[in-house]
């Protein structure tokens, strides 16, 4: 076997996905990988509960980590395949199994899943549970940038109702923008969220995404592109 170059390393940090199973049994599958480039594949139901996760690219381009940077290479064939169950009447773990991920001739892994079962909640109603407040405030987010290159960084935001919308006001740096999607489209899946914060290495703005688990209380996403890492958000206590 070819011995893998140890420069090239498995996607670090959280990758995240939406899985839409239509009433036949026709699946939709659209995300992002811990790196920040986005995939979508398409799989069929099985009356077991099961359906097959197989998805493979060939890049031209191959992009890794390397001290939280992104660093582009030569062409890979790069896969990630695996068994997923599917328990909708579970709402701890609606979907489980685990993704094998590998590159030709280089490294491979396990992808651990973790799930949630969006529901789209009304339009006064904040995705994250609160307690009550007054009639203007929903309640402030906790948000957590961990740049694999860098330390920690957290800040905060209000949640407020504007009308029959609730909106994110009150950004403090290092987040600069940030917005929630509530409700699906044909192009656009509810229950996720996008921004940009500001980047302690380049000081420039780098993008992030992520989606709601709703089960417990979470937003969890990535940062990628120019910086690699991880994003989470929480009620604040």
């Amino acid at each position: 076997m070819p011995v893998p170059d140890e420069a090239i390393r498995p996607p670090e940090g959280i990758g995240w996905t939406v899985v839409t199973i239509r009433p036949f049994g026709g699946i939709s599958i659209r995300g992002r990988h811990s790196y920040g480039w986005p995939f979508s594949t398409t799989a069929q139901l099985r009356q077991n509960g099961d359906f097959w996760f197989s998805r493979w690219v060939q890049r031209s381009s191959q992009f890794t980590t390397n001290a939280g940077h992104i660093v582009e290479r030569g062409g890979v064939r790069e896969s990630m395949k695996g068994l997923v169950h599917v328990a909708p009447d579970n709402p701890a773990s609606p979907l489980s199994g685990r993704l094998f991920w590998d590159l030709r001739d280089g490294p491979f892994g396990y992808l651990t899943l973790r799930s949630s079962r969006y529901v789209a909640p009304a339009p006064t109603e904040s995705i994250f549970s609160f307690p009550l407040r007054d009639g203007s405030t929903v309640g402030r987010v906790h948000a957590v940038f961990d740049d694999l290159a860098a330390e920690p960084r957290s800040t905060s935001f209000l949640l407020a109702r504007e009308g029959r919308r609730v909106v994110a006001t009150q950004l403090a740096p290092p987040l600069t923008e940030i917005a929630f999607r509530r409700t699906s489209t044909p192009r656009e899946s509810g229950g996720t969220f996008r921004g940009d914060v500001t980047s302690l290495t380049s000081g420039k703005r780098e993008p992030f995404s992520g989606v709601i688990l709703q089960n417990e209380n979470l937003g969890v996403g990535q940062l990628g592109r120019g910086v690699v890492g991880t994003v989470t958000l929480t009620p604040e206590q």
